[in-house]
């Protein structure tokens, strides 16, 4: 009885060892296939960073000013894109000399910090550029004059984008983490907690919520311009329609200067969609005003 209850025991041991030697393989083919996955995403991402790179060298129509941070976004991202590519190969630099490494480990992780907070003041630096274009124009047109005005915001965003990181760095005095050589690993929890905070709260929460303060007063103001049009409109009509004695002087201003009107307010809806640098969004939403 006692050899049967061994070889019972035996069986239901070797039966489930092989289960989760069985899971356990599966988890791995997982992970390896996923890791496949993210890297060709790495790849594909900086691929095509760099096609848009060089389309903006070789192609006049991409240089234009109304593009001119457009672009400034698209190659600042290409520095977030290629340091997650770089450590494809390995999770740290790995050369034998060991003060090499920790300077390279250094360099990676401002960049990877500092490109974190350029992603986001590059797409804040567009809405600002397009709210101006919709609200303020004279200092939009004072702005588009000269590449020197447009270039000093984005020293501004550069600026800011590695002070702040720096700074953080060594006020909580942390220090970058062994895998992939990212910032904030702090000497105790609570520095490295403050420092995560601090960096999501600059970095991302407050542009988050400027970009969207910015797109929503754009929404409005092109609002309530189509509203102030429809009325004029609606006024001149009726004004037309009742004073019969000049019918047809009062319904030649009323149309001028509805046409006036409407063709400025085309000129700022255009000039808006031309921020967005789609040539088919831009045709149907001129499409869309000339109906």
């Amino acid at each position: 009885y006692i050899l049967m209850k061994m070889k019972s025991n035996m069986i239901k041991f070797n039966k489930t060892e092989f289960n989760t030697n069985n899971q356990t393989n599966i988890n791995i083919k997982l992970f390896n296939t996923l890791m496949m996955l993210d890297y060709a995403t790495r790849v594909y991402g900086t691929l095509v960073h760099l096609v848009y790179i060089i389309l903006i060298l070789v192609s006049k129509k991409m240089q234009t000013r109304t593009l001119f941070y457009v672009n400034h976004a698209t190659i600042t991202n290409s520095f977030y894109v290629l340091m997650l590519t770089i450590y494809i190969a390995g999770e740290n630099p790995q050369t034998p000399i060991k003060i090499l490494n920790d300077l390279l480990c250094f360099i990676s992780e401002l960049i990877w910090a500092s490109s974190n907070y350029l992603r986001m003041y590059s797409i804040l630096l567009i809405a600002i550029y397009r709210y101006l274009s919709v609200r303020h124009v004279r200092l939009f047109k004072k702005l588009n004059s000269s590449k020197l005005l447009l270039t000093i915001p984005i020293l501004f965003t550069w600026f800011f984008s590695f002070l702040l990181p720096i700074s953080f760095k060594y006020i909580l005095r942390t220090e970058s983490f062994d895998a992939y050589c990212y910032d904030g690993k702090g000497r105790t929890y609570f520095d490295s907690i403050m420092y995560f905070v601090l960096t999501y709260l600059f970095m991302l929460i407050l542009p988050t919520i400027a970009i969207i303060s910015l797109y929503v007063l754009i929404i409005h103001n092109l609002k309530s311009s189509n509203t102030s049009i429809l009325n004029k409109k609606n006024f001149h009509q009726a004004s037309s329609f009742l004073f019969t004695t000049n019918t047809l002087s009062l319904a030649g201003n009323s149309f001028q200067e509805n046409d006036t009107i409407n063709i400025s307010m085309k000129k700022k809806h255009i000039k808006f969609a031309n921020q967005f640098a789609c040539k088919k969004l831009i045709f149907k939403f001129q499409l869309k005003i000339l109906i």
